[in-house]
C-alpha cells in the first residue's frame, strides 16, 4: 500500500482537533515531506503547538500517535505557546511558526 502524506495528515489533524480542541494553535510539517522531497523511507516531522502543554497532554499525544497508522514514521515536535516565546524568532521560523510578543500565532497552518 502506498503512503499518502495528505491522507495521513488529514487523519492526524482530525485526531489532534478531537484531542486538544481550541488549545490546538498550530500544526505544521517539516523535513522532507514539508519540502516536498520525501521518499518511501522518509519520516514524518510534525510540529504541534498548543496554548499550553502539560505532562498529561504529552501522554495523551503519545497514546494518540500509537493509534495512528505508520506510527513508526512519526517524529516531530510538540510545545506550548509560552515555551516558544522564550525562543529566538529565527528559531521559531525554523519551525514554520512565528509568535508575537503576546504569544499569538502569526502563522497558522492548522
Amino acid at each position: 500500500m502506498d503512503f499518502n502524506i495528505n491522507t495521513w495528515m488529514k487523519g492526524y489533524l482530525d485526531e489532534l482537533k478531537a484531542l486538544f480542541g481550541s488549545s490546538l494553535l498550530f500544526v505544521g510539517l517539516q523535513g522532507s515531506y514539508g519540502r516536498g522531497e520525501a521518499t518511501e523511507g522518509s519520516d514524518i516531522d510534525a510540529v504541534v503547538i498548543l496554548d499550553q502543554v502539560t505532562p498529561e497532554d504529552l501522554k495523551a499525544y503519545g497514546a494518540m500517535l500509537d493509534m495512528l497508522p505508520n506510527r513508526e514514521k512519526v517524529y516531530g515536535f510538540i510545545s506550548g505557546r509560552q515555551e516558544l516565546l522564550n525562543w529566538e524568532r529565527s528559531d521559531q521560523k525554523m519551525l514554520g511558526i512565528s509568535l508575537d510578543s503576546t504569544g499569538n500565532c502569526l502563522s497558522d497552518q492548522k
